[in-house]
């Protein structure tokens, strides 16, 4: 899997795509990802310019590889987490949030809450990771800092 247009043109022109200058969207027509807005003038870039884009979009791959094995890591901990409480998946879990039965029903509004606030986490430090923003988390720390959920007792 490589970067989409969206991210190369990210690391290219950093600040158009933040202020809304260049844009993409998704196209349902079969050509996929697209430029839907360019309001830039016309430039060509320097040989210097390409060379250090190409670097930022390797390093920047290199990042989204490291966050996907981070964000698979964190699945497993998702369901470790589910079946602690003896529930066969998060989703068996989280299927207990209207049961009659209240210790059931309070795990399964705990662990939902808890799950959301890990992904919000998650998606944050991905998107800061591959938008070069911070630093590749290492995977350890990344994992240590997940919010631990703290079950009804």
């Amino acid at each position: 899997m490589g970067l989409s247009l969206d991210q190369a043109l990210y690391v290219l022109y950093p600040d158009d795509v933040r202020t809304g200058k260049i844009k993409c969207k998704e196209e349902n027509d079969g050509r996929g990802v697209v430029i839907s807005r360019w309001d830039l003038p016309t430039k060509q870039l320097s040989d210097d310019e390409i060379i250090s884009a190409a670097a930022k979009l390797g390093e920047q791959y290199k990042t989204m590889l490291h966050m996907q094995k981070c964000v698979g890591k964190l699945a497993d901990i998702i369901e470790k987490t589910a079946r602690s409480k003896r529930y066969n998946s998060s989703s068996s879990c989280i299927s207990y949030i209207n049961s009659s039965n209240v210790t059931w029903r309070g795990e399964a509004k705990c662990f939902l809450a808890w799950r959301d606030e890990v992904m919000e986490y998650a998606i944050k430090i991905q998107n800061d990771a591959e938008g070069m923003f911070i630093a590749k988390p290492d995977m350890d720390v990344f994992l240590n800092d997940i919010p631990k959920i703290s079950w009804p007792s």
